[in-house]
């Protein structure tokens, strides 16, 4: 079995295609950013939206459990 491998747009590393997380939009069905650069990417841009991204979870939630409307904000 074929090893594929990829170079991250961040990070110019070459590495395995189990280091990108799987994205159906593109052509190799893998994500431009390595799990690492994109995690240090995306740590404190959570930190920071942190209230906003659990109440939009919390709307979502509302409406596939119980057919609800989103929750007025």
């Amino acid at each position: 079995m074929k090893s594929l491998s990829k170079v991250c747009t961040k990070c110019r590393r070459t590495q395995e295609a189990a280091a990108f997380s799987r994205c159906g939009s593109t052509r190799d069905g893998l994500q431009a950013w390595c799990k690492s650069c994109f995690k240090v990417y995306s740590d404190p841009w959570y930190t920071l939206n942190r209230k906003q991204i659990l109440a939009e979870k919390k709307r979502q939630y509302a409406r596939r459990k119980h057919g609800q409307s989103p929750l007025p904000e």
